[in-house]
This record gives C-alpha cells, sequence and structure tokens, in this order.
C-alpha cells in the first residue's frame, strides 16, 4: 500500500432507466415508477453520506478539517434522512411480484443509516470537534468510525441493490444503459476502492517507518494493523465484485488489474507483516540479522506493490483512452 495511489472520481452515477418490456399487465407503469422512487431515495440518502465523510477525510490526512462542513454534512445527512423516511412510510408498493420485499429492503437501508447515523457518524463528528486530543489517537479512532462506516454501508446498500435487481428481473422490465454515465459510474467505484486502501497505505507507511530508519518496529501495532486492514481490503473485494462492467474496451482489463492489485494486498496482509510481527517479537536472533530479515520482506513488499501498480496504470490509462475520458 504505498502513499501514492491510483485515484478515480468519488462520486455515484446513475447508470440505468428502466423500460416498459413485459410483465406486471397494466402496472408496468407503476413499477416502473416504484423502482425509480427506490432508486431515488438511496441515491439522495448516498450523496448526502459520501459528503458527510468526505468532511472528515482532512484529519485522516492530516490536514486542518472545517468544522463547520463537518457540522454541516452531519446535519444535511440528519435532514436527508428524515425526509426520505418520511416518504417512504407512504410509499406503496404496486401489485407486482417482489415489490413488498424491496420496499422492505428500502426501508431497512434507511435504518442501518440511521444507526449509522447515531453511532459512528455522531462520534466521529464529535472527535472531530473536540479540542486537546492527540493527533494520532483523533486519527486511529476516526479512522475506525469510517471504515465501519463505509463497511456497513456498502452491504446495506449492495442488499437493497439485490433487491432492486430480483424486481427488475421478475417484473422482465428492461434497463436502458447510459454509456457514459456507466463508463463513469464504473471509474467511480475503482476510484473508491483505491481511495479507501490509500487511508489504510498511510496508516502503514506510519507503522513501518521506523523499520526504514534502522529502529525497532511495534508489532502489536502492525497487528491491530492487519486486522483493520483485512475487513478494509474485504469490503473492497465485495464490492468490486458487484461493479458492473461497461461494454467498453479495456474495461474488464482494468477490473481484472484491480482484483490482482486486490490480491497481491492479501499477500502483503497474509504473509508480509505477519511475518514482520514474527521478525519484530523473536527473542533469539541479534538486532543486525533482524534488520537484515526486516529489510528483505520490506523489499520484496516494494516489488510486488510496484509490478501489480504498473500493470494497473497501465490498464487506466488504456481504459480512459478507450473511453475518452479525461480524469485529473
Amino acid at each position: 500500500m504505498k502513499h501514492n495511489r491510483l485515484r478515480g472520481v468519488l462520486t455515484h452515477v446513475t447508470t440505468a432507466v428502466l423500460l416498459v418490456a413485459s410483465g406486471c399487465g397494466d402496472s408496468t407503469e407503476e413499477a416502473i415508477r416504484f423502482s425509480e422512487q427506490v432508486t431515488g431515495a438511496t441515491q439522495e440518502i448516498e450523496r448526502a453520506g459520501v459528503q458527510c465523510v468526505r468532511s472528515l477525510m482532512p484529519i485522516l490526512r492530516e490536514e486542518k478539517p472545517s468544522v463547520a462542513a463537518i457540522r454541516a454534512s452531519r446535519d444535511g445527512l440528519k435532514r436527508a434522512l428524515s425526509e426520505v423516511t418520511g416518504r417512504t412510510t407512504t410509499l406503496v408498493p404496486p401489485g407486482c411480484p417482489r415489490s413488498k420485499e424491496l420496499l422492505q429492503a428500502l426501508k431497512k437501508y434507511l435504518e442501518s443509516q440511521g444507526q449509522l447515523l447515531k453511532t459512528d457518524f455522531d462520534e466521529a463528528v464529535r472527535l472531530a470537534e473536540t479540542d486537546g486530543l492527540p493527533a494520532d489517537h483523533r486519527r486511529t479512532k476516526l479512522r475506525r468510525h469510517i471504515v465501519h462506516i463505509q463497511i456497513a454501508e456498502q452491504d446495506a446498500f449492495l442488499s437493497l441493490k439485490a433487491a432492486q435487481k430480483a424486481f427488475v428481473v421478475e417484473n422482465r422490465l428492461a434497463l436502458r444503459k447510459d454509456p457514459n454515465a456507466e463508463v463513469l459510474g464504473f471509474l467511480a467505484g475503482i476510484g473508491v476502492a483505491n481511495e479507501r486502501l490509500e487511508l489504510a497505505g498511510k496508516d502503514l507507511g506510519r507503522l513501518l517507518a521506523p523499520a526504514y530508519r534502522g529502529e525497532k518496529l511495534d508489532p502489536t501495532q502492525i497487528g491491530q494493523f492487519i486486522d483493520e486492514a483485512k475487513r478494509v481490503l474485504d469490503s473492497v473485494k465485495k464490492s468490486l465484485l458487484a461493479l458492473e462492467v461497461p461494454l467498453v474496451k479495456g474495461s474488464r482489463e482494468l477490473r481484472d488489474a484491480e482484483s490482482a492489485y486486490l490480491n497481491g494486498q492479501t499477500v502483503t496482509f497474509d504473509s508480509d507483516l505477519p511475518a514482520l510481527v514474527t521478525i519484530a517479537r523473536d527473542s533469539t536472533i541479534d538486532e543486525s540479522s533482524r534488520k537484515n530479515r526486516v529489510d528483505e520482506v520490506l523489499r520484496r513488499m516494494q516489488e510486488a506493490e510496484k509490478g501489480h501498480l504498473a500493470t494497473l496504470r497501465a490498464a487506466r490509462d488504456a481504459f480512459l483512452k478507450e473511453s475518452r475520458l479525461v480524469v485529473k
């Protein structure tokens, strides 16, 4: 996990519009309208949630946050959740298969967002607003809350997405896809994944910094990092599997390159970092031998990541060229 990571736009893009195909008889239009209402509600909450997380990111990047922006984004999420929940109480599902299940999935999604707001979001805002906290303590606590928010939100969203897909299939509704939105949505998914890994990469860099200075590593801190980073990695892999790949040349290659990169990170968490912990705790070797063994593991990690990143950058550049997108 390097400090500089491949990035993409951090936004969520609607990629499809429902069209009449068959099924549901005279109530097909109702089914379409119902599905669009569910999508609109989800996007409204999602946009507010993204703004809330973004407002907290400067702390993780060791920059000065805007407390006013943090409060405004948190209040915006509360307001959006209240309004969407209110509208959902009057939403009547049409007499089509899977409509009640879709409505229930939407309600569960909103309930999960409300729970996150009361726990992780509010606590994250409190940490950001509290003066006098040591920077490392604030950053570590905040990172844990953001990781939990991202994983929980993703799980809830994927459950809702699965219910909506089942509704579309059951009622034989066709999807008209916007090619531009599809491409942007795909690139956004890759970008979000790499943004999440970048935060973990910065923490890892701080933990390994003593080794590059010839100093001892803290095996306890590395062990704690491994547990948290694995949760992030598992969540990112799940989001990649759910990502819709557009019919654009180079898109599958980019998806495969991202997958290979994530598999490389798995090796880091499952093999390389535990090896560093073992070396750091080994009382039978002298400090010179310990340093040599640590340097060997670090060198292996760097070479592996360099190769995966080179492949990922090449795939991303090829995809951007084929899709005629320019990303700064």
